[in-house]
């Protein structure tokens, strides 16, 4: 109200692209009638290209009863803005599909994420989003024999990486952090990268 530079400054896109919103705050904004500033605030932030929220919209869509085809389309636009748990949900969807061509880009952007030791500080973002909704409403992506990465029947680790998740989560209590135990031993990418859709699916647990 004393100084119009001050106020013109708080509405550049820069400062919603950076306002910090608690997840709880943003669901709660988000269907409660009760909170159109709040809501008007969050669509003010995603025009302004705020990557964190437009990265738990598009787990909403994905995985919370949306449009997945709208999720899949802002994570993979959220990832290319260099949002690394953005590439890394892409890389988990992408290994989890059919398609070869598809399967071989996710595994290129898990190695690239797995190389930059990325992947914990990943999996504990995801996690914290989808373990901020409610149980009921999560659609857990399907993880079977068919969506395995490695196909070598030579690869003496092979089918072992459920047993080693298992060993992981249930014997030493942390199943997140791929710095400490976990599939980091195996030489196999591929095996690594399945031990990861694992653990990827086992993230929407309570």
């Amino acid at each position: 109200m004393s100084c119009t530079a001050a106020r013109n400054a708080g509405d550049e896109d820069f400062v919603y692209q950076c306002a910090s919103i608690p997840i709880l705050d943003q669901w709660w904004w988000s269907v409660s009638p009760m909170h159109q500033q709040g809501r008007n605030f969050l669509a003010r932030c995603r025009q302004s290209g705020h990557l964190e929220i437009l990265f738990r919209d598009a787990v909403s869509d994905l995985f919370l009863g949306g449009c997945r085809f709208t999720g899949m389309e802002t994570m993979h636009a959220v990832a290319a803005h260099g949002h690394s748990a953005a590439q890394y949900t892409v890389s988990m969807m992408l290994m989890l599909g059919d398609d070869v061509e598809a399967k071989i880009k996710g595994l290129e952007t898990f190695r690239g994420l797995e190389a930059a030791g990325s992947l914990t500080i990943c999996k504990l973002v995801f996690r914290d989003v989808i373990q901020g909704s409610w149980t009921h409403l999560r659609h857990v992506p399907v993880l079977n024999g068919e969506n395995l990465v490695c196909v070598s029947h030579a690869c003496p680790s092979r089918g072992n990486m459920g047993a080693i998740y298992h060993h992981q989560r249930y014997g030493r209590g942390w199943h997140v952090n791929d710095g400490d135990g976990g599939a980091a031993h195996i030489p196999c990418v591929h095996c690594r990268a399945d031990y990861e859709l694992i653990l990827f699916v086992h993230l929407f647990d309570s």
